[in-house]
């Protein structure tokens, strides 16, 4: 059993094995910390995984487990996850700007397809996000401990350009970027400016990182950071 595919954002890793997969078998993906210890991702369990931020600096693997019973296969990835060239400057930039837009599709919304692919905005302020179509503001929220936001866990190849966004629970978006590159920039902006707020956003079911205090008015999470 191995695992396919570069350790970088906007890659999608796969899990190839000798043979066909059985269906009956529970898939599951994690971070390796430094200690060794194993950090679930919560929602990741399909064959394949498109890394996104919170990974970086963490070697990921993937545990194939038969539903029946017996030993768990795994295969780790082929190193830890990078950021890729130009993605930390490129978020850097829109931090010292002030803000990011981002072009996107609403997917979903609570749970339901949405018919009508039709681009809109994200805009990612200091203070708060907004979703906007045509310069018309239509969900707009500041940053709250309701809030989540992640990479897709699912979707194939497409999941490197996959966001779930949670404005709160009665907002629940899932969101197609542009590029993998954007999808991962929002996902950087928004923390960025969350920890701002002294919100730490992760995505549903995951533990959150404290904040420690790095000076007056600022503040950042422990452990790993891009």
């Amino acid at each position: 059993l191995t695992i396919s595919g570069d350790p970088i954002l906007g890659s999608t890793l796969h899990i190839v094995g000798a043979g066909p997969i059985p269906t009956s078998t529970h898939t599951q993906w994690y971070r390796l910390t430094g200690d060794g210890e194993m950090q679930s991702i919560a929602g990741a369990n399909r064959v394949q995984y498109a890394p996104e931020p919170r990974d970086v600096g963490f070697t990921l693997l993937c545990s194939l487990a038969p539903q029946e019973g017996g030993a768990a296969l795994t295969a780790y990835s082929s190193g830890p996850i990078q950021a890729g060239e130009g993605l930390t400057t490129y978020v850097n930039a829109l931090v010292t700007k002030g803000q990011g837009e981002f072009g996107v599709v609403i997917v979903q919304l609570n749970g339901k397809s949405e018919d009508k692919k039709v681009v809109h905005q994200l805009e990612v302020l200091r203070n708060r996000l907004k979703i906007k179509h045509k310069g018309k503001t239509k969900y707009k929220e500041n940053y709250t401990l309701q809030m989540q936001v992640c990479g897709a866990r699912g979707g194939g190849d497409a999941a490197a350009q996959g966001l779930f966004l949670a404005l709160d629970p009665s907002q629940v978006f899932m969101l197609a970027c542009e590029s993998a590159r954007e999808r991962n920039a929002a996902i950087m902006l928004i923390r960025k400016f969350a920890e701002e707020c002294a919100v730490n956003l992760v995505g549903p079911e995951e533990s959150v990182p404290k904040l420690e205090n790095t000076g007056p008015g600022k503040t950042a999470a422990s452990g790993n950071r891009v």
